[in-house]
């Protein structure tokens, strides 16, 4: 028996919001090859037409009701189908960062910092976080901890669609954290900006409770550019190991030779 309609257009409608999470320009609008793309990552490669009752793609498009989520140009070549102007606001708030924002490394790792001996308080006069406090009144920042990011990913999983919130590589993810070799990309991008929006959500509100201004920085640019030579790869590198969980770290793949090496470096 065919999969409800309104399922299919609200997988069509998590499309775009991939298209729109992963910064690509004129993401309302995409051929037919895209979308079918798009459909496939979202739901982990299991999207069939058949599920719906279509023989092809082009016979869905041919034939699928998505008039409440989109237009459909069959007069182009190949199909264009665009979302229509009022679904626009429906799909994905925006990042509550701006496209070149990023929390503020200090503050992430601090908060993200699963050493439990450590304590982490805000230093108010330099504005940064510390592990020294200067008074009994320090506020402690927030502490992410397994518990919550797995809260967060179960979260995180009900706003999929269900193909994709059903696979086995989201469920498993969704329980250890562990990212595989087939985790969607557009998944990954997603939850990315869903924990940065959690991220800045926890932060507003440690802001509040602490009676802190509101002013207090927490953002800050985004480093762009290219990298320049072995030196900046290894300094971002670096950077993104001081920013990996325990559990990415376990999975962290160290070429044996560069073990070596840094073994030798130490004796």
């Amino acid at each position: 028996m065919p999969r409800p309609p309104d399922e299919l257009a609200e997988l069509v409608q998590q499309a775009f919001e991939s298209a729109r999470s992963s910064g690509k320009p004129n993401w309302q609008t995409m051929t037919s090859a895209v979308l079918k793309n798009r459909l496939l990552q979202i739901s982990g490669g299991s999207f069939r037409e058949a599920e719906w009752g279509y023989k092809s793609f082009a016979d869905l498009l041919a034939n699928a009701d998505l008039s409440a989520v989109a237009e459909i140009d069959r007069t182009t070549s190949p199909t264009t189908i665009r979302l229509l102007s009022d679904q626009v606001g429906q799909v994905g708030e925006p990042d509550a960062l701006g496209p070149n924002q990023v929390i503020r490394r200090d503050i992430w790792s601090a908060i993200f910092d699963q050493e439990a001996e450590t304590t982490w308080y805000w230093d108010r006069r330099n504005q940064r976080p510390t592990t020294s406090a200067e008074d009994e009144s320090a506020p402690r920042l927030p502490r992410v901890d397994a518990v919550m990011l797995r809260t967060w990913r179960a979260q995180f999983v009900q706003t999929l669609p269900q193909a994709a919130a059903e696979s086995l590589t989201i469920l498993s993810w969704m329980d250890d954290g562990k990212v595989g070799d087939n985790f969607p990309i557009s998944v990954r991008h997603a939850w990315f900006a869903f924990l940065k929006k959690v991220v800045l959500d926890l932060l507003k509100s440690w802001l509040a409770d602490n009676d802190l201004s509101s002013e207090t920085p927490l953002i800050e640019p985004r480093k762009g550019g290219r990298l320049d030579g072995h030196s900046d790869l290894r300094r971002f590198i670096l950077s993104v190991v001081e920013h990996m969980t325990e559990s990415e770290l376990v999975d962290l793949k160290i070429p044996p030779l560069a073990a070596m090496r840094a073994s030798d470096r130490r004796r």
